[in-house]
């Protein structure tokens, strides 16, 4: 059957459940763009909980039309029941962001169903339901002032009601360029119909991968002689309001991609970049020359310049995928004193440059792991980054264009593929991704005169957890760190000194001297030593969805890489220990922890452990890592009571 006949024969099934549902008197939301509303929303009720769920999206529809040559039409329809005041936020005010410059928004649907009626009318959109803002960030940046956020606000909504909104969004692009995008069925709602339509010029064949069950299309030829691809499926279950790195991963999704190849799509980056890049003038070339002429080392001279950016250009944190082909020449960026990333990275590739270091784009998986190459697309990707190098190998480092930082520790991706455009045929498969990191830090305490504390702790970490670049990059920075790191493990610590073993960008261990301020003792008496989380470590690394308190999980638990972590605190047993936290050990396929309690002579040795031995962890298998974190989080596992002397 063609798509033609498809959508004519849903029609006719609409008209007449229409007339059906009239001639009992009932009021029905009818058909719209093809899709029958009101089995949508029986559908929903007998595959859904209605009652269990904020909102229950009834159709989430996409078609990214490609047919016209230099412009990418992109409509979204959307039907969503919604019941509480937390889903009209999600799904009843919506944000389109977009380039005014060089796309326009059409507003085609925007409607409330309640009451047996739509409001403010069937087909009518109220004058104050859409509405053109700046976005904040680009408030003061007046070369940005053409990016608008469009704001979609529905009439009529009381709970519960159907919300119905379309839009289109027509882009000018390049026409020689290519495109690409990834659609992922599941959404954060329960989903009765999401579907994916790309449309592409008679004869043109795209490239694209589903995974994780995603279905296979279905084709057809438009009036035109089109080619229309669609995909489809049903009955999903939620993905949650903020899913954890790259949901494609782990839920139905597909890609797809009308670049040539993957040395194609470089070609078309690296070039915008180079030439923007070059167009530094002679002025702020020679400036930049001046300020490293004198610096010791690469080392140095890329210090000196990220520096310089921090001073005389400000961030402007705006979505800056509007102008991924078109970046302002660096001269601009610095004239301006301000820059979105990809302007920053831009200005900072040039100046780089021209301070005698190679600087290339570099962009960095959203999550650990590889991805599926088969595709060739930015869509993987969750950060763009500059690969700064100097003279053969003695030095390397990443610049991240929105915070400023220049890292140069051991895994620079933190396990995640890493592509340079116009340099790699394709991407890297992650580096070290199985490679465990460890960190172990040990305390050892004497009583001080003071009713403090005096000893000396010790630092090793490994790979993701070295704090290299921390301790780098200013005078004093070592000491800093380690004395943010003794305060962290104990209330009132301070360090004082640096002592390496061994300092490089792989591994960082040191000793330092240790001060702990006399505690304040309870109405008892009593004082507490409690070992906490060390900066950086474990629970640190964790995804910010990763809650204790939720006993359930849609998502898995996405690691860089195998993680082992162990704080080890070592007293006098001169009589003044009440209490110590008891031995304890877990053990399951996530991982294990172990608590000892050693006694030795006059000393007390105090070890939790915790070694995570896979980076993905199931979301059937949360409780499992959830137990592990929950001990290493427990306070009663990391306290020692003591008593007056």
């Amino acid at each position: 059957m063609t798509r033609i006949t498809t959508i004519t024969a849903t029609v006719a099934f609409g008209l007449l459940l229409a007339l059906f549902a009239s001639a009992l008197g009932a009021a029905v939301m009818g058909v719209s763009r093809g899709h029958d509303l009101d089995a949508l929303l029986a559908r929903a009720g007998e595959t859904v909980d209605l009652g269990a769920h904020d909102a229950v999206v009834l159709l989430e529809s996409r078609t990214v039309d490609l047919s016209e040559p230099g412009t990418r039409r992109t409509t979204v329809h959307r039907v969503v029941r919604i019941a509480t005041s937390l889903a009209i936020r999600r799904h009843a005010d919506l944000r389109i962001p977009r380039d005014g410059d060089t796309s326009t928004l059409n507003v085609l649907l925007l409607r409330t169903w309640r009451d047996g009626r739509w409001w403010p009318s069937e087909s009518g959109i109220s004058e104050t339901a859409v509405v053109e803002t700046l976005p904040r960030a680009a408030a003061t940046a007046d070369d940005y002032t053409g990016m608008r956020e469009t704001m979609l606000l529905h009439d009529g909504v009381e709970l519960p009601c159907v919300i119905e909104t379309a839009w289109e969004i027509a882009e000018r692009i390049d026409p020689g360029a290519g495109s690409d995008g990834r659609f992922i069925f599941r959404q954060s709602d329960p989903a009765v119909v999401a579907e994916l339509e790309l449309v592409l010029p008679a004869g043109a064949e795209p490239q694209f991968a589903g995974a994780n069950g995603a279905p296979s299309p279905s084709r057809d030829t438009g009036e035109n002689g089109e080619t229309i691809l669609r995909w489809e499926m049903t009955a999903l279950a939620p993905l949650g309001a903020h899913p954890a790195g790259d949901p494609a991963r782990w839920v139905p999704a597909v890609s797809w991609s009308t670049w040539r190849d993957w040395p194609a799509l470089g070609l078309a980056i690296s070039t915008a970049v180079d030439a923007a890049a070059a167009d530094l003038g002679f002025a702020l070339a020679d400036t930049v020359t001046a300020l490293t002429r004198h610096e010791p080392s690469d080392a140095a001279r890329a210090r000196r310049v990220a520096a310089f950016i921090d001073e005389t250009v400000r961030p402007v944190l705006s979505d800056a995928s509007c102008w991924r082909a078109a970046p302002r020449p660096a001269r601009r960026t610095w004239e301006t004193a301000y820059g979105h990333a990809l302007d920053r990275l831009v200005l900072a590739a040039g100046l780089f440059r021209a301070a005698g270091l190679v600087a290339d784009p570099l962009l960095v998986g959203t999550s650990p792991g590889p991805i599926d190459e088969t595709v060739p697309g930015l869509f993987p990707f969750g950060r763009l980054l500059l690969h700064v190098s100097g003279s053969g190998f003695s030095f390397t480092a990443l610049y991240d264009p929105v915070d400023g930082s220049l890292a140069t520790g051991a895994d620079l991706f933190a396990s995640r593929v890493a592509w340079e455009p116009g340099n790699d045929d394709s991407p890297r498969a992650p580096e070290g991704s199985m490679a465990p990191a460890g960190l172990e830090i040990d305390l050892f305490l004497e009583p001080a005169d003071d009713g403090g504390w005096t000893g000396r702790g010790y630092l090793r970490a490994d790979g993701l957890f070295s704090p290299y670049d921390e301790m780098t990059g200013a005078p004093g920075a070592a000491e800093k760190h380690l004395g943010t790191l003794a305060g962290a493990l104990i209330a009132g610590a301070e360090a004082a000194g640096f002592d390496p073993d061994r300092f490089t960008p792989e591994r960082v261990a040191t000793s330092f001297p240790l001060s702990v301020s006399a505690p304040e003792p309870d109405d008892r008496g009593r004082t507490r030593l409690v070992a906490g989380d060390p900066p950086g470590g474990m629970l640190a690394l964790l995804h910010g969805d990763v809650r204790l308190y939720e006993t359930s999980r849609i998502a898995p638990v996405i690691l860089p890489c195998p993680l082992v972590q162990r704080v080890r605190l070592d007293l006098p047993d001169d009589g003044r220990i009440v209490t110590l936290p008891e031995p304890r050990e877990v053990a399951n396929a996530a991982g294990r922890f172990t608590l000892t309690v050693r006694r030795d002579g006059d000393r007390v040795t105090i070890e939790r452990k915790i070694s995570i031995g896979t980076p993905a962890i199931a979301a059937a298998d949360w409780p499992l890592l959830r137990a592990l974190l929950l001990e290493e989080a427990d306070a009663a596992n990391r306290t020692v009571i003591l008593g007056g002397a």
